[in-house]
């Protein structure tokens, strides 16, 4: 038998537990989601005196959403060939100094092979504005390349960079002039240390180039830039405290050795201390 409480609204069983706080929360224990009353506990419990109103839900639920953009993925075609955004300018203009690539350099060039956060690859493309490098961007990627997250971390500086776009590894190394071309590979399984004497030199042929090759940032380089490789290098981190850098402190991390070994420690008249928004050239702005 159930005894009333002296406290109305609460419920006491038999051994003198209460078994029904008239409350928020007992309300909405014992209410479904129309608002009906739940199974109770005990028989004698009364209904709730306040019945909420129906909880909305959610329209969809995060699994359903990524089902419909895994299944969207899936309909793209893939090893598509990436499309240069309207906003890259691979040709320059030669009366304008901040488009002009006629100081680019002819000796040097990153590579992004199969790129896929859009942040790291327009970090990449400002470090090669800033190096005087070309940027090349091997497909597939794994975002867009009109992406505004692209742009935005890339600034206004894309307009500066001469950017080279292909289909596929197969694309781009038969687009290369092998004898004229040295392949640095960096990967996490290098087995030379990146700053090697030496190491950066392009072939000794006209049109000698070296191309720094930088993976995804999930898997890094395929298996076939390994095999063309003519080193594969790594820079050396704590590897207790973190898997791998990340892809755009790699680009600058190689593009600045391999600078730094062709040029020596040489600061130009554009990189001169007083620059505006930079200190040596090297300011963070």
């Amino acid at each position: 038998m159930l005894a009333r409480a002296a406290r109305p609204g609460l419920a006491v069983s038999r051994r003198g537990r209460a078994c029904y706080p008239a409350c928020s929360l007992a309300v909405r224990a014992l209410s479904g989601a129309d608002g009906t009353p739940r199974r109770r506990a005990c028989a004698n419990q009364p209904p709730p005196l306040f019945p909420l109103p129906p909880r909305p839900r959610p329209a969809a639920s995060a699994a359903a959403a990524s089902r419909r953009r895994l299944a969207a993925a899936a309909a793209t075609p893939k090893n598509r060939a990436p499309a240069p955004p309207p906003w890259a300018v691979p040709g320059g203009d030669d009366d304008d100094p901040s488009t002009s690539h006629a100081w680019l350099r002819t000796d040097l060039a990153i590579v992004l092979v199969a790129p896929k956060i859009p942040h790291n690859t327009g970090a990449t493309a400002r470090t090669a504005a800033a190096a005087g490098v070309p940027l090349h961007i091997v497909g597939p990627v794994g975002f867009s390349l009109a992406d505004r997250d692209l742009k935005r971390a890339g600034l206004d500086y894309w307009k500066a960079v001469s950017v080279g776009f292909y289909e596929d590894w197969h694309a781009f190394a038969s687009a290369l002039d092998r004898p004229a071309s040295r392949l640095v590979a960096f990967s996490k399984f290098g087995t030379v240390h990146h700053a090697t004497p030496g190491l950066y030199a392009p072939p000794p042929t006209p049109g000698g180039r070296t191309w720094l090759l930088f993976g995804a940032e999930t898997t890094g380089l395929p298996p076939e830039a390994h095999a063309a490789a003519d080193a594969v290098v790594r820079v050396p981190i704590i590897t207790h405290a973190v898997r791998s850098l990340n892809l755009a402190v790699s680009a600058g991390v190689g593009v600045f050795e391999a600078l730094r070994q062709l040029d020596g420690p040489v600061l130009t008249a554009e990189t001169s201390v007083g620059e505006a928004g930079s200190v040596g050239g090297g300011g963070v702005r």
